[in-house]
């Protein structure tokens, strides 16, 4: 299904297959500066999709830990 891809388009068609499914939520998280990318292959216009660039690595359990709290509300 993915073979005449690049790893770009397919890492994109992948999360919006996961997307399309609908049973599953995906999060993309950039750790550090300059992961703005993340946000280009999680898009967050997909249902139970969304992204988190720019995370320092040393708030990362306190990003994740708020983000579960958020999805579990």
């Amino acid at each position: 299904r993915y073979a005449d891809l690049n790893q770009d388009e397919e890492l994109m068609m992948v999360v919006k297959d996961i997307s399309d499914a609908g049973d599953q939520y995906v999060l993309g998280v950039g750790l550090g500066a300059g992961t703005e990318h993340v946000s280009r292959f999680y898009k967050s216009d997909l249902p139970n999709v969304e992204n988190i660039p720019n995370v320092n690595v040393k708030r990362l359990a306190e990003v994740l830990a708020n983000k579960l709290e958020e999805l579990v509300k």
